[in-house]
């Protein structure tokens, strides 16, 4: 609601969307209405950023595609319609499309509200899997404590608009923070 965003040192108010596209990536909880499009299409939207002024694909800009597609389990998801998948699988699509954009860093808001539990812990497990294998930093917001406890490296609590805990799970956890703040 207030303050500023530092990316690399520099207020991203500052920074020239086009850069800031290539920079982070953002998958937020609303589903999209996309009608006919098809998971490939949604996911090489991402690439926009990187293409020229016709947005024209080269074959490395597919390849990237096809990669992101992969590194979230949805390769086999190309050809169906968005509109005709799961939310689990939409999720996957959604991250993909940030996955094509190469950032550094991407922020999700809730990426596995209304998923099952399978999809919730597939999600977590792609996101963890990006931070180790490609070094994107990965941001995101999630009320399921269990599921932050057991996938995320840093936790930080907030309750009320206020910061009541922040470390790795473990310390979260020894400190008793959960149970005393009533979080």
């Amino acid at each position: 609601i207030k303050g500023a965003v530092y990316i690399n040192g520099d207020n991203i108010k500052n920074i020239k969307k086009s850069d800031l596209a290539k920079t982070l990536a953002v998958v937020l909880t609303e589903q999209l209405t996309l009608g006919l499009l098809t998971a490939w299409e949604i996911a090489s939207m991402g690439r926009y950023p990187h293409t020229n002024f016709m947005g024209r694909f080269t074959v490395a800009d597919k390849l990237i595609v096809k990669e992101a597609l992969t590194a979230v389990n949805a390769f086999h998801l190309k050809d169906r319609y968005y509109s005709q998948l799961s939310d689990g699988e939409k999720q996957k699509i959604m991250i993909a499309r940030a996955l094509v954009q190469q950032p550094e860093l991407i922020v999700l808001d809730e990426p596995t509200s209304h998923l099952d539990v399978k999809h919730k812990v597939e999600i977590i497990n792609i996101l963890q899997k990006l931070c180790l294998e490609k070094g994107i930093t990965v941001v995101l917001s999630l009320h399921d404590i269990d599921l932050a406890i057991k996938g995320c490296q840093t936790i930080l609590l907030i309750q009320k608009g206020k910061v009541v805990a922040q470390g790795t799970p473990e310390e979260i956890i020894t400190t008793g923070t959960i149970i005393s703040s009533g979080v």
